[in-house]
């Protein structure tokens, strides 16, 4: 008998420490979020103060407490960047002075001397989205879990992967962001899933060295954690159309959204926003918008290359994002 208590006590000894084990594990992982998530918040504020300076007014016609919000009653006042309609593939853009621009100045010289990989700075009203966007040249998710220095990060940056063209000429540009529980990086994309901003903010903002992109929100939905780029042909209009068919395939399932009255073609470049659903490993959240203006920003110039590295797309069969 007593042998038999002692084993049994051996045994839930052994539980115990398994359990306190995992436990300490657990909180140790969770500090280690919330303090890379915490750093990255911050280190994004300090380089919005650094390298981003606003401007008062708008480049568009809306005065700037209005920004971002889809209202065009408002008069047209003096354009602070003015440009004329852009052809691409036969679509004509808009000027950009028919749209709420906010007007910046953004200092990507700054930028490349932090990191060499910035090549545009993404503005999303409604949302905390304010960040720069990055992009490896060879490795395509060098950014998932590191910051803007390269160093080990749980928020990881803001980052396309390079099957796509830094010169955003591709059908679908797909950036990616991780939905932290602090509220940084792309989880305000969810913001998009309330119908009242949904319905009120309609435009994503690009920076860019070269011009500023306007791009407007059609469409945010939850979708499975397929690779975008590799599993659907967006290289071609044919292609692109038959992928813009499963896109409004998706039209009235859950968390979905529409703009009915945007119309998007396959001739169309837009962008898909991408990031996590907590809780579900297995299915990402997109908020798409199509490329509806563009004009000179004055910036600094750099040339950009549009290569993609040889055998980039070999072996990719899933959006590898995580789930944070």
């Amino acid at each position: 008998m007593k042998s038999g208590r002692n084993a049994s006590k051996r045994i839930w000894t052994i539980f115990l420490c398994i359990f306190l084990a995992g436990f300490l594990a657990c909180i140790c992982w969770l500090l280690y979020y919330w303090i890379g998530g915490a750093d990255a918040k911050r280190q994004t504020e300090q380089m919005k103060e650094e390298y981003v300076s606003e401007e008062t007014g708008n480049v568009g016609t809306m005065s700037g407490t209005e920004a971002g919000k889809a209202d065009s009653t408002k008069e047209p006042s003096v354009p602070e960047v003015s440009s004329g309609p852009a052809e691409t593939e036969g679509v004509v853009l808009d000027d950009l002075e028919s749209y709420d621009v906010p007007a910046r100045t953004i200092d990507f010289q700054g930028l490349w001397e932090q990191c060499p990989d910035v090549y545009a700075w993404l503005y999303i009203p409604g949302t905390d989205i304010d960040y720069p966007v990055v992009q490896h040249p060879t490795d395509t998710n060098y950014y998932l879990r590191r910051s803007m220095d390269g160093k080990k990060s749980t928020a990881g940056t803001i980052f396309t992967q390079n099957y796509n063209a830094k010169d955003w000429s591709d059908h679908n540009t797909v950036i990616y962001g991780h939905n932290m529980r602090n509220g940084s990086m792309f989880a305000s994309l969810h913001n998009f899933e309330e119908e009242e901003v949904f319905e009120e903010y309609r435009y994503v903002y690009l920076y860019t060295p070269e011009d500023i992109k306007v791009y407007e929100i059609f469409a945010s939905y939850a979708y499975s954690d397929v690779h975008l780029l590799t599993s659907f042909d967006t290289g071609t209009e044919e292609g692109f159309g038959e992928y813009l068919e499963e896109v409004y395939a998706q039209e009235g399932k859950r968390r979905s959204r529409f703009h009915d009255e945007v119309k998007v073609s396959a001739q169309d470049r837009i962008i898909t926003l991408s990031t996590c659903i907590r809780g579900e490993a297995d299915n990402r959240y997109l908020v798409q918008a199509k490329l509806v203006a563009e004009g000179a920003s004055g910036g600094v110039q750099e040339e950009v290359s549009q290569e993609v590295p040889e055998g980039a797309l070999e072996g990719v069969s899933a959006n590898i994002v995580g789930t944070e």
